[in-house]
Protein backbone atom coordinates (compact mmCIF):
# COMPACT_ATOMS: atom_id res chain seq x y z
CA UNK A 1 0.00 0.00 0.00
CA UNK A 2 1.41 3.11 -0.59
CA UNK A 3 1.33 6.11 1.03
CA UNK A 4 -0.86 8.49 -0.09
CA UNK A 5 -3.20 6.01 -0.45
CA UNK A 6 -2.77 5.14 3.35
CA UNK A 7 -3.26 8.97 4.07
CA UNK A 8 -6.66 8.89 2.16
CA UNK A 9 -7.98 5.76 3.14
CA UNK A 10 -7.35 6.28 6.63
CA UNK A 11 -7.41 9.74 7.65
CA UNK A 12 -8.72 9.32 10.81
CA UNK A 13 -6.65 8.89 14.32
CA UNK A 14 -7.62 7.32 17.19
CA UNK A 15 -6.63 9.41 20.20
CA UNK A 16 -4.99 6.29 21.55
CA UNK A 17 -2.69 5.35 18.78
CA UNK A 18 0.93 6.02 19.05
CA UNK A 19 2.84 8.62 16.81
CA UNK A 20 6.83 7.71 16.52
CA UNK A 21 9.85 10.18 15.60
CA UNK A 22 13.40 9.83 15.34
CA UNK A 23 15.64 12.13 16.99
CA UNK A 24 19.10 12.40 16.59
CA UNK A 25 20.98 11.45 20.14
CA UNK A 26 23.40 14.18 20.24
CA UNK A 27 19.94 16.34 21.19
CA UNK A 28 18.92 13.37 23.73
CA UNK A 29 21.83 13.29 26.72
CA UNK A 30 20.27 10.24 28.49
CA UNK A 31 17.53 8.17 28.14
CA UNK A 32 16.05 8.83 31.23
CA UNK A 33 15.83 12.20 30.75
CA UNK A 34 12.75 13.86 29.09
CA UNK A 35 13.08 14.22 25.35
CA UNK A 36 13.87 18.50 24.46
CA UNK A 37 11.50 19.93 22.36
CA UNK A 38 14.65 20.89 20.53
CA UNK A 39 15.33 17.43 19.76
CA UNK A 40 11.77 17.47 17.66
CA UNK A 41 11.12 19.95 14.71
CA UNK A 42 8.06 21.55 15.26
CA UNK A 43 5.21 21.85 14.10
CA UNK A 44 5.83 20.12 10.67
CA UNK A 45 7.24 16.80 10.97
CA UNK A 46 6.84 13.14 10.02
CA UNK A 47 5.67 11.07 11.50
CA UNK A 48 4.77 7.17 11.91
CA UNK A 49 1.83 5.98 12.82
CA UNK A 50 1.37 2.55 15.09
CA UNK A 51 -1.42 1.76 13.34
CA UNK A 52 0.88 1.25 10.07
CA UNK A 53 4.11 0.22 12.09
CA UNK A 54 6.62 -1.03 14.30
CA UNK A 55 8.78 2.25 15.95
CA UNK A 56 11.45 1.23 15.01
CA UNK A 57 10.58 1.80 11.48
CA UNK A 58 10.83 5.34 11.55
CA UNK A 59 15.01 4.78 11.74
CA UNK A 60 15.09 3.44 7.82
CA UNK A 61 14.74 5.88 5.49
CA UNK A 62 13.93 3.63 2.33
CA UNK A 63 13.62 6.09 -0.20
CA UNK A 64 16.75 7.23 0.33
CA UNK A 65 18.64 3.86 1.37
CA UNK A 66 19.18 5.31 4.80
CA UNK A 67 19.35 3.75 8.17
CA UNK A 68 19.46 5.73 11.07
CA UNK A 69 21.56 3.27 13.31
CA UNK A 70 22.32 6.09 16.08
CA UNK A 71 19.35 7.80 16.10
CA UNK A 72 16.35 7.23 18.59
CA UNK A 73 12.83 6.94 18.47
CA UNK A 74 10.32 8.61 20.58
CA UNK A 75 6.75 8.14 20.89
CA UNK A 76 3.42 10.04 21.91
CA UNK A 77 0.03 9.78 21.89
CA UNK A 78 -2.16 11.44 19.53
CA UNK A 79 -4.19 13.10 22.04
CA UNK A 80 -1.46 15.07 23.81
CA UNK A 81 -1.81 16.97 20.56
CA UNK A 82 -3.59 19.84 20.70
CA UNK A 83 -6.41 19.88 18.00
CA UNK A 84 -5.53 23.12 16.63
CA UNK A 85 -2.40 22.11 15.59
CA UNK A 86 -4.41 19.51 13.24
CA UNK A 87 -4.07 20.26 9.80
Amino acid sequence: MKHEERDGEYPHFDPDEFLFRRVPLVLWPSADDPVEVDAVQLPDMSVGRSRFGHPEWVRFDVGNNVHFEDWGVIGFRVRSIHPRLWV
